[in-house]
């Protein structure tokens, strides 16, 4: 069966190098992709340093792809993705979720609503730099009862990474200067690039505020306490304070907290997101 499947992804490969990089032959190929990789749920993103992730390919996705890429996330919550901030590390590569992510992320509220919701059983991505500015990252999901991906599925979408570089950047190349410029760009949405790193300053202390972050990526208080060279009695304390001075009593209602507070976020006026909500 994975035979066939890679006779489908060559036959793509080879209609992207004679008919061009367009949009219909990328889709194509992602799509052949995810089907080689037993994968239900394939996509693009592109992350523009200081702007909202943007998907080129929306209209072409079926309702449960777009809906695994809800509102919420589009409007801040990417900023806590495992994923995205390799992208802002300039990281290339194949990578698989449960090798990048906190040890706590499954318990994490982002987990439960874009995961567990979409019935995301595991994810791999490939990402690549186009630009100084510019990651794009394709996603190849498995859903419902499948298993997670195994050494064998990442063996096979490292193998495929350095054709979909050459094509992507092609493409990318031809999208920048026709229809998808640095300015279409820089309007997709607002800065929230200092969003998490100041989230509430106004209220908290330093390692309050580092306390909040990590929490809000998915880091257990062990791991927290191992990576502040403080005790988890010293971290439960933060927490604990963290929550008062914040009027919550939970991980989800921090996460709910960051959330909504970035709806109105605006980094000119005041860098704490927090600043005009409480």
């Amino acid at each position: 069966m994975r035979a066939i499947r890679i006779k489908s992804w060559n036959d793509s490969v080879a209609e992207v190098l004679k008919f061009g990089f367009s949009d219909e032959s990328l889709v194509n190929l992602i799509y052949e992709l995810a089907a080689m990789l037993n994968s239900q749920v394939s996509t693009l993103i592109l992350y523009s340093r200081g702007t909202k992730p943007y998907w080129p390919f929306k209209t072409r996705m079926s309702e449960r792809e777009w809906k695994s890429m809800s509102l919420p996330y589009r409007e801040g919550a990417y900023l806590l993705d495992p994923y995205y901030h390799l992208c802002q590390k300039r990281a290339e590569g194949v990578f698989r979720l449960h090798d990048n992510a906190p040890d706590s992320f499954a318990n994490t509220e982002y987990y439960r609503i874009y995961y567990e919701k979409t019935d995301v059983v595991d994810e791999m991505c490939a990402i690549f730099q186009l630009s100084d500015d510019v990651s794009a990252l394709v996603s190849v999901c498995r859903i419902d009862s499948e298993n997670c991906y195994d050494s064998q599925d990442f063996d096979y979408l490292y193998g495929c990474y350095s054709i979909l570089e050459v094509i992507i950047k092609n493409w990318w190349g031809i999208k920048r200067t026709n229809s998808f410029t640095e300015t279409e760009t820089a309007a997709i949405g607002a800065r929230l690039d200092g969003a998490l790193d100041n989230f509430g300053a106004s209220l908290l202390t330093p390692r309050e505020m580092q306390v909040a972050r990590l929490s809000l990526e998915g880091y257990s208080v062990k791991a927290q306490a191992l990576r502040l060279n403080i005790s988890s009695e010293t971290v439960k304390s933060y927490k604990k304070s963290i929550y008062h001075k914040l009027d919550i009593s939970s991980q989800a209602e921090l996460f709910n907290l960051f959330i909504g507070s970035l709806k109105a976020y605006n980094p000119e006026s005041a860098p704490d997101p927090l600043i005009g909500y409480l």
